[in-house]
């Protein structure tokens, strides 16, 4: 597994390659139960499947791009596509990676 930050996080999938996991923090949320609304911890999780380790990272970062200012944004976008181009070759098969020379 290859934690990302607190909330995302990359397993190699035997099925579909590259699994990228969302957990978000916990939150309080009301339910309606036959007892009557209550309040109760929550979390969303969401998970993407791909191919290659650098489809998944592309996918963590557009959902985790914010920046003050577009210059900001521009540099931090052309970092991470740079780093991600590093893993292009990248692939899982029967839940081990390896990487096309």
């Amino acid at each position: 597994m290859i934690k990302l930050n607190n909330n995302y996080s990359i397993v190699v999938d035997g099925t579909h390659g590259f699994q990228l996991n969302y957990e978000s923090d916990p939150f309080e949320k009301n339910i309606n139960t036959k007892k009557g609304p209550e309040v109760k911890q929550v979390t969303s999780k969401d998970t993407w499947y791909y191919p290659r380790l650098s489809g998944a990272l592309k996918r963590f970062m557009s959902e985790n791009l914010s920046s003050e200012n577009i210059e900001e944004l521009i540099l931090k976008v052309e970092n991470i596509e740079s780093a991600i181009e590093k893993f292009n070759k990248t692939f899982a098969n029967q839940g081990n990676t390896f990487s096309l020379k």
